[in-house]
This record gives structure tokens, sequence and C-alpha cells, in this order.
């Protein structure tokens, strides 16, 4: 379990460090996602009017976007969370509790309550 999760954690680096770009200028393609990210769309559709094809088939690639965390911060991330895990020190997943009553689990329980079809209440 262990192992698989921080085999999981070293691909989505790698993935994430592949796709990087060293680039520190603002390119449309940024611009654009920081556009969505406030909620403007009026402003990012403009944006996307204004990239050309090429833009637009980089942004569909990942390029032309600077990631939120450097690469170091999210090697030290994946770094922590893998000896956390591996220690027993990861923090409880929290349990999911299903709501009381009202759930299709609860639907045989209602069905064996109910009075048979055409019996007056």
């Amino acid at each position: 379990m262990v192992r698989a999760s921080g085999v999981a954690l070293v691909i989505a680096l790698a993935a994430a460090l592949g796709g990087c770009s060293h680039n520190q200028a603002e390119t449309p393609q940024q611009h654009f996602l920081e556009a969505l990210k406030r909620g403007n769309s009026a402003q990012a559709s403009q944006i996307w009017l204004q990239m050309t094809p090429e833009e637009r088939v980089k942004f569909e690639r990942g390029q032309g976007l600077q990631p939120a965390m450097s690469p170091k911060e999210m090697q030290q991330d994946v770094m922590r969370r893998v000896m956390e895990e591996a220690a027993g020190d990861a923090p409880d997943q929290p349990s999911v509790t299903p709501p009381s009553g009202g759930g299709l689990s609860d639907l045989p329980q209602y069905l064996k309550s109910a009075p048979p079809a055409g019996a007056s209440p």
C-alpha cells in the first residue's frame, strides 16, 4: 500500500517536472488560466479569442503554464508525504458516514416497512 502510493507520488512528480516551463514571462496560456481561476470568464474568453492557433495547441499540451509550486518545493512535499506514510504518521482519512435515512442503502428497509399495495392506511 505504502509502496504503491509512493510510486504514484513519484510518477506524479516526474510528470509535473516534465511539463514545467521555465519561461518567467507571462504567456497568453498563463493569463487565460489565471482568468479562469479568478472566475472571470469574460476576460478568459477574450484572451482565448486573441490567442493564435499555435498558442491554443500549446495550452492543450500544457506548455506555457507555470506550476503553482516550484519543482524543488514539489519534490520536498512529495518526499515529506512518502516519509509520513512510511512512518504511519499520515493524516487519517475522514470517515464518511451516510446520512441517517433517505439513502439508497435504506431503500430495502423502507420497502419492507411499507404497507402492501392496495391496503388502506
